[in-house]
């Protein structure tokens, strides 16, 4: 069997940024490293021009995406969302490119979130893409 390549194309891509909230952030390990990755991350896929989508998990408790980072997002749609699985947030599976079948996940809370949407985008299909 021919081994295929899992190269992420720019033309097949998307990301996902999920729950990088600021009552959440200042518990997570490291989080001077983690906003300053996330930020390089951001710059990139802007630069790119690949799509993406933002996440809040009940925003309304743990508050809205991060300064630094909603600054590197001007014009993507925010979600909120209840459900630890992105899919399940009103709205988000219509903001889904299915023409790009590549979703570089990106975010915190991965044993959670990202995990459970990584798992629902490889049973619809997708790729997803795990940065840490």
């Amino acid at each position: 069997m021919e081994k295929q390549s899992v190269r992420i194309r720019r033309e097949s891509a998307q990301a996902v940024v999920i729950d990088v909230q600021e009552r959440l952030f200042p518990v997570m390990n490291n989080p001077e490293s983690l906003e300053r990755r996330l930020r390089i991350l951001l710059e990139g896929l802007k630069i790119l021009e690949i799509p993406r989508i933002c996440t809040e998990q009940y925003p309304r408790g743990l508050g809205k995406t991060l300064n630094s980072v909603t600054s590197l997002l001007e014009g993507v749609p925010v979600l909120e969302k209840v459900s630890f699985s992105c899919l399940g947030a009103p709205g988000f599976p219509e903001h889904l490119d299915g023409e790009r079948r590549q979703v570089i996940l990106c975010g915190i809370e991965t044993h959670v979130c990202v995990l459970q949407t990584a798992l629902d985008l490889l049973e619809r299909g997708f790729v997803p893409v795990v940065c840490r």
